[in-house]
């Protein structure tokens, strides 16, 4: 279970932090543009030396929802240990893949529920990450779970290439939901945060996705 955190300046990293301690397996970064959404604030890459500070030991898997990723992944390698890119960029899906490789971290393909996708074992054949992306509008916290993402997830889990990549379920997700889920790793924002005990649905959620 990782707890996602947005790399803008509005984020309060300590504050996030006091509510959730050491309890999430994974720290989620998340970074938006105006590429994919207008009313986005204003990015500060700054953020990652503190969430390092906060979470010294943490894995640290950042998710690039911007149309143009090449820019960003030289400023988001120094603390990252996967970077997440979408299917649908207008730069070159492998120059992105191979500058990810380069730089010595995992590159991971976005699928977003709101698209369709045909042959989907030639789209993610050549990662070890993939994440499904399951609400409408990228960058955004407390939406609500598209229940069509479902479908995706299921077709995605009964590939014959199953075993060879880590699946990664993001957005809206909570107890209601994840136990319907098979996925190896879940990202959580809102559910976790406005719990009245974030470190306890913590473990809820571990426990949830482990049965």
């Amino acid at each position: 279970v990782g707890i996602a955190v947005y790399l803008d300046n509005k984020e309060n990293i300590q504050n996030i932090f006091s509510k959730v301690g050491y309890y999430p397996d994974y720290i989620h970064v998340d970074f938006v543009d105006e590429t994919m959404n207008k009313n986005i604030s204003k990015p500060d890459f700054e953020r990652l030396s503190e969430i390092r500070k906060w979470w010294p030991n943490h894995k640290i898997e950042s998710h690039i929802m911007s149309t143009r990723p090449l820019k960003y992944v030289d400023k988001l390698s120094e603390y990252s240990d996967v970077i997440y890119f979408h299917l649908e960029i207008e730069d070159n899906l492998n120059e992105v893949k191979e500058l990810i490789n380069s730089y010595k971290i995992k590159p991971g393909l976005v699928l977003h529920t709101t698209f369709k996708y045909e042959n989907i074992e030639n789209l993610i054949g050549n990662y070890k990450e993939i994440l499904v992306l399951c609400i409408e509008k990228p960058g955004e916290s407390g939406q609500e779970f598209l229940n069509k993402s479902n479908h995706l997830i299921d077709e995605i889990n009964q590939l014959k290439i199953r075993g060879k990549f880590n699946l990664c379920v993001d957005g809206g997700l909570s107890k209601k939901n994840i136990n319907k889920i098979e996925c190896d790793k879940i990202v959580s924002a809102s559910n976790v945060f406005k719990n009245e005990n974030p470190k306890k649905q913590i473990i809820n959620l571990q426990k949830l996705l482990n049965k």
